[in-house]
């Protein structure tokens, strides 16, 4: 990924940039690995995203989404334990799982590359890898 240097303006990272720790406040900095990678693969898809939303709004629109919960279940289990956790984690490999199906799903239907979206596929594989020790 970009080394990042210095904010983008208005304070937000661009498309080509890495949600490094240093580039994120403190306040939205993560423990858990699994979590920093999702949001990196946030980052890596957004071009993606909007090319796909171009073609298929529902499908763009899906798999946003996807990338989304996948995020917010992973906060959530990583303030949790037992159950709860296992619950929360579970939750978000279904729906990186998910979100790697869209992005198939897209480029079959040609709307994006391999080059554009696997960079981010490959972070939504490396978070199931880590979840799969907890679940």
């Amino acid at each position: 990924g970009a080394v990042v240097t210095q904010a983008a303006p208005g304070g937000g990272m661009d498309s080509h940039e890495s949600p490094r720790r240093d580039a994120l406040p403190p306040a939205l900095r993560f423990r858990f690995q699994a979590l920093e990678l999702a949001l990196e693969a946030v980052v890596r898809l957004r071009a993606p995203i909007r090319k796909i939303r171009a073609q298929d709004r529902e499908l763009g629109d899906q798999l946003r989404d996807a990338l989304t919960h996948a995020c917010t279940a992973l906060g959530e289990g990583d303030g949790r334990r037992g159950g709860n956790q296992r619950l929360a984690f579970r939750r978000a490999i279904g729906e990186a799982r998910e979100a790697r199906g869209r992005l198939a799903t897209a480029y079959v239907k040609r709307y994006v590359s391999l080059a554009e979206i696997t960079p981010g596929a490959e972070k939504l594989l490396e978070v199931e890898r880590i979840l799969a020790r907890f679940v």
